[in-house]
């Protein structure tokens, strides 16, 4: 993400990235580190923590969630929370072009799956953003009434109390 970034502030395009959550001490420093040989100060914040029912603010101010985690399994076999509070917020989102993410985005036309280490490809799906408005809501967030009617913890659990039955 930070690569792509300094691509694009490099090309003219003045993208602002905002990183949320906490990170361990060296990858914090690599990221630091990347910022400031880049200049990328103006471009990219970084905030460890932000309280759950602050979190809101931030996604109905963004353009666009991203979450692009590299194929460990602990992730391509599960879907982020995140994607979820993205489609919650409405928001388009750029994800991780694992098999289970992508399908959820093409169900749901609420974003763009792409490979995390592809820097061009993820400069072309960030890059609409900044150009035509248009071109953003084609694909844009997730209605929330069916967000809500699809994704709710009644219809989870019954999955989830169906899945325990076949542990027996």
């Amino acid at each position: 993400m930070l690569e792509a970034v300094s691509q694009l502030t490099r090309e003219g395009i003045a993208v602002e990235l905002l990183l949320i959550g906490e990170s361990e001490q060296n990858v914090l420093q690599e990221i630091i580190s990347f910022i400031e040989v880049n200049e990328l100060q103006n471009h990219v914040d970084y905030k460890p923590y932000i309280n759950y029912e602050n979190i809101w603010e931030y996604y109905f101010e963004a353009d666009a969630g991203i979450c692009l985690l590299h194929p460990v399994p602990n992730y391509t076999d599960s879907l982020a929370t995140k994607i979820f509070e993205y489609m919650a917020a409405s928001l388009p989102m750029i994800v991780s072009d694992f098999p289970i993410w992508k399908q959820l985005m093409d169900e749901n036309k609420c974003g763009m799956a792409v490979c995390p280490h592809n820097i061009d490809d993820i400069k072309k799906k960030v890059c609409p953003f900044y150009s035509t408005i248009p071109c953003v809501s084609k694909w844009g967030g997730m209605d929330v009434i069916t967000m809500k009617k699809k994704y709710n913890w009644e219809i989870e659990g019954k999955k989830l109390i169906n899945f325990y039955k076949t542990l027996r």
